[in-house]
């Protein structure tokens, strides 16, 4: 008998992590860079999955050097039949953590973080676990070499069933000097899990998951 045909080629996994970075970059796991812009000091909604509607607000911490950085965001999270939560992230102020030494205490559970402020319905939150059901909330400082000036990059996990992202200060590596580094301070924010049939928005549409609106148009489009 003439042999079975095969079976079609598995359809290639998409890579894992999508992360926005910089001055704010768009990278996925096969090294893809999408650069887009945004109106500084305002929230705009950059991706949903229900519960969960993501913000970012940009700003431009040194005007003379360019370019806009993440520096907030913000979850808010939509459960019917529960609570609404607001997790808002933001950077301190990056002169809190200049000269670079003496280097604080890194965090630990209980303890204020020291290079992003993070707070749930207004209420501040310090490193460690917490619960918001159906979400979980993981806070804490990345390790102890991982430093920004005399504080340390850290870290807000937000986990769900089918959602998972992370949000981490970061400081401006591109810079030779290390104060200005430290001056432009930011947010990078992982994309560990979504559900890619129900996602929606601006980060989602520039990943090719859903058709290209003019308002993600727009934010593709160099500023004049």
């Amino acid at each position: 008998p003439p042999p079975s045909p095969s079976p079609p080629p598995p359809s290639p996994s998409p890579p894992s992590t999508i992360t926005t970075l910089g001055d704010p970059i768009l990278k996925q796991g096969d090294g893809t860079e999408t650069r887009f812009v945004m109106e500084p000091g305002k929230f705009k909604r950059v991706l949903e999955q229900h519960p969960f509607n993501v913000s970012y607000s940009v700003g431009n911490p040194l005007v003379e050097h360019g370019g806009d950085w993440v520096l907030q965001v913000k979850v808010n999270i939509n459960v019917a039949g529960a609570k609404p939560h607001t997790l808002v992230v933001k950077v301190v102020d990056p002169a809190a953590l200049l000269p670079a030494v003496p280097v604080r205490a890194m965090p630990t559970p209980g303890m204020p973080l020291t290079t992003m402020h993070v707070e749930v319905d207004g209420k501040p939150l310090t490193a460690g676990l917490h619960t918001f059901p159906p979400v979980d909330l993981k806070v804490a400082a990345v390790g102890r070499k991982r430093s920004i000036g005399n504080g340390f990059v850290e870290r807000v996990d937000i986990a769900s069933s089918d959602f998972h992202m992370a949000i981490l200060s970061a400081k401006a590596r591109k810079f030779a000097n290390q104060d200005v580094q430290v001056k432009c301070l930011h947010l990078d924010v992982e994309f560990l899990k979504m559900d890619r049939a129900a996602v929606r928005g601006p980060i989602p549409e520039m990943l090719g998951l859903a058709p290209l609106s003019e308002i993600t148009r727009k934010m593709l489009s160099s500023p004049a």
